[in-house]
């Protein structure tokens, strides 16, 4: 049997943005490198990580997700003795924090589609809601039924996965592997986002979010 036959397959995520001063970004990038994907690596359940860029209102986020074998890893006791036993690079990373912009979420697999993860395009497209109750059901089915396979069968989209929230905010969050952002302005797949169905939904979507990111650092598995 194969390692890729042996490994794991991630029935969680835990995603973490932040934003930090630009003078400090090196010395994160190495932080993170060096330490901290090694350090979370280490913990059991945590399978793998890669790491993004993005820009949001004019400032610079940095986005990470981490494969998890399931949600219930963050409550391990493991996970929580990163958080508390923290080292002193890592005590003075989180104090540069712009913590009025971070968020950490984590997340249980319901669907995937594609050919591949979606952390293998070197974009990434995020799209996050909420959805009014009396909607909830026809909002899934659309998904189950049209929506997910067909935005990921679009040319120039790596692999889709769709998530519902374990801890954080927004119930739901799908992403999308792409090979430049500009197949989601591409006619396939806006025919698939648009259809009559979709667009009576989208009425009912609340706190609704979406962002673009860029492949800063591609995954690194245990």
């Amino acid at each position: 049997m194969s390692r890729s036959q042996l490994r794991t397959e991630p029935r969680g995520l835990l995603e973490v943005r932040l934003h930090i001063d630009a003078a400090y970004e090196n010395e994160l990038n190495d932080w993170y490198d060096s330490e901290h994907v090694p350090e979370l690596l280490g913990i059991p359940g945590v399978l793998s990580a890669t790491r993004y860029t993005e820009v949001t209102d004019g400032r610079k986020m940095h986005r990470a997700f981490y494969e998890l074998a399931n949600a219930e890893v963050i409550s391990s006791k493991e996970f929580g003795r990163q958080l508390t036993q923290r080292t002193p690079w890592t005590r003075r990373m989180y104090s540069l924090y712009d913590n009025e912009h971070r968020i950490r979420n984590a997340y249980s697999l319901m669907d995937t589609k594609g050919r591949s993860s979606p952390f293998d395009g070197q974009r990434l497209y995020c799209f996050k809601t909420d959805v009014a109750p009396e909607m909830e059901g026809e909002f899934n089915k659309s998904y189950d039924e049209e929506l997910f396979e067909a935005l990921a069968a679009v040319d120039g989209c790596v692999g889709a996965r769709r998530f519902v929230v374990f801890e954080g905010q927004q119930k739901y969050m799908a992403l999308y592997g792409l090979t430049d952002l500009e197949v989601v302005h591409s006619k396939p797949w806006l025919a698939a986002a648009n259809t009559a169905r979709r667009v009576a939904i989208r009425a009912h979507l609340q706190h609704a979010s979406k962002c673009y990111c860029e492949l800063l650092r591609p995954t690194v598995r245990k």
